[in-house]
């Protein structure tokens, strides 16, 4: 049993910024960083609901980051940039 509340990361909302020329096709690896929500003040509500960023990265550059408005835990590992029909 997984100690800690993973939360559904399929199909989740959230931004991915792109500098400069588009990530080639092929491997990527990348980072999650988790920014958990902040404490309470005074109030039931967190004073800011976390959010998660990943960053993707070959062996020259970051070719992309992804926030999203969700708190969750994360961790890094790799991928595939791949073509997609929009």
């Amino acid at each position: 049993k997984i100690p800690y509340p993973v939360q559904d990361c399929t199909d989740v909302l959230g931004t991915l910024y792109l500098v400069g020329e588009n990530p080639a096709v092929g491997s990527t690896s990348f980072n999650a960083q988790q920014y958990p929500a902040y404490p309470p003040l005074k109030e039931s509500n967190p004073a800011s609901w976390g959010r998660v960023t990943i960053d993707f990265w070959n062996r020259d550059r970051i070719t992309g980051v992804f926030k999203t408005n969700g708190d969750n835990y994360v961790a890094g590992g790799s991928g595939t940039w791949a073509p997609i029909n929009a």
